[in-house]
């Protein structure tokens, strides 16, 4: 309770959440996160269609200590539906950042937990993305992004 505007105290039956929290910035931006997240959960297949299988998921990278990046793509019932998850664990923008994915075509990023109505800087991937093919090698593509500090990006294929 309150964690939704993040409200400082522990929840108490016994008394009200401090609602006038949200006449602050940083707390209405928690609040526009939630709302948004809450929504976008609700309108994105692949994030639930799936998500007691094995086939809603597919490890991208979890080996990149040294950049604390990882990414992986949720499934779901339709492949056109499909997002690539890629999750900054580091306080540092990563510029021209290169992540391999499984198939050609374009990306469109649809939610960025960096975005400034959540109280983020706004590095945000705004253009669509085109996917490349690896040279000399069948198969296998690459991307390259731009991944906000401390935060979250989800694309779309498209």
């Amino acid at each position: 309770m309150g964690n939704e505007f993040g409200h400082y105290e522990e929840w108490n039956f016994q008394k009200s959440l401090d609602w006038n929290l949200l006449e602050f910035y940083p707390h209405k931006n928690t609040q526009n996160y939630f709302k948004d997240l809450n929504q976008f959960y609700k309108s994105t297949p692949a994030l639930y269609e799936k998500g007691f299988s094995k086939d809603g998921f597919e490890w991208v990278s979890y080996d990149d200590s040294k950049n604390s990046v990882i990414s992986y793509i949720r499934k779901g019932n339709n492949s056109k539906d499909d997002m690539l998850v890629v999750c900054n664990f580091s306080p540092q923008t990563l510029d021209n950042y290169k992540i391999r994915v499984p198939r050609k075509g374009k990306l469109q990023e649809v939610f960025s937990s960096n975005h400034q109505r959540y109280g983020g800087s706004g590095v945000v991937n705004v253009e669509k993305i085109t996917i490349k093919k690896q040279p000399k090698k069948d198969n296998e593509y690459s991307v390259i992004l731009v991944v906000p500090p401390l935060g979250i990006s989800i694309l779309k294929f498209c």
